[in-house]
């Protein structure tokens, strides 16, 4: 508003308004905005979490299932017997044993 120097009266100057108004709306455009992109960001980065964790998860439980399995497969199985002494079949003579081919020694 101007103040009148003859008259001292205070009127509004039509031309300051529209100007104050008009950069009012724009700074609220801009709040709006930046707040709108603000929100796309956070929207942004909690899908890219949620992928990740969609991703990692099932490979978590496998390499537990695989860990489990493991182990378990790990125990060796072994069967333990007894030596016993069976009957002599054929009584190996080391003068009657002769090779299949002969070689000559060097």
């Amino acid at each position: 508003m101007k103040v009148d120097s003859q008259n001292e009266v205070a009127r509004p100057v039509q031309a300051e308004k529209p100007a104050m108004v008009q950069q009012q709306k724009l700074v609220a455009q801009r709040q709006g905005k930046s707040s709108r992109r603000w929100w796309i960001v956070v929207l942004a980065f909690v899908i890219v979490v949620a992928v990740v964790i969609s991703g990692i998860l099932p490979r978590i439980h496998a390499r537990a299932a695989l860990d489990k399995e493991t182990a378990e497969m790990a125990i060796p199985t072994v069967s333990v017997i007894r030596p016993k002494r069976g009957a002599p079949a054929q009584e190996v003579v080391l003068s009657t044993c002769q090779g299949w081919t002969i070689v000559s020694g060097y």
